[in-house]
């Protein structure tokens, strides 16, 4: 493929997927600055895997992926996630808290979300924050579709322990 038409490839799928995966990052890490950090970096880990001459065929796979690996690491680096009542409410001007949990109040969300492991953070808002089917998120974690409807349910369940307890 040409150079020119690699990097109109490209652009396109920056711009179709760029927002979904700040999104996803800043839910993921509770800090916009490092989120936009780590979505760059996302996207310029795609352009370098291109450029070297590799193919994506799945590009929202590919970067979900990508962006996975990279809040896996910068988790490790920081080793606790913590939510500040200003970061709380910088999260909460974004829309996806309040359709994250219908009825109930973003901030209790958001703390609750906090309080959950790093897994079933993640894999709720991969189903709920970034829409992702359980079949989607089963292909981008390597399990069954089976198994990513257990775990939803189970953190789900966690989830809804901690809205209804009073240590949120």
């Amino acid at each position: 493929m040409s150079p020119a038409r690699l990097e109109k490839r490209f652009l396109k799928w920056y711009d179709a997927h760029l927002d979904a995966i700040f999104r996803h990052i800043r839910f993921r890490v509770f800090d916009d600055a490092r989120a936009e950090e780590l979505t760059q970096e996302v996207f310029l880990k795609a352009w370098d895997y291109l450029r070297r001459g590799n193919t994506i065929r799945e590009p929202k796979a590919f970067f979900y992926r990508t962006a996975n690996n990279l809040i896996i690491d910068h988790v490790r680096k920081k080793r606790a996630v913590q939510v500040s009542d200003r970061e709380v409410q910088e999260t909460i001007a974004g829309d996806t808290a309040h359709t994250l949990m219908d009825h109930t109040d973003a901030r209790l969300a958001l703390r609750a979300l906090a309080q959950l492991s790093e897994e079933d953070r993640h894999i709720l808002l991969l189903r709920y924050a970034d829409g992702f089917s359980p079949k989607d998120i089963a292909a981008l974690l390597n399990e069954t579709p089976n198994v990513i409807s257990i775990r939803i349910t189970r953190a789900k369940k966690k989830l809804r322990a901690l809205l209804s307890s009073k240590s949120i």
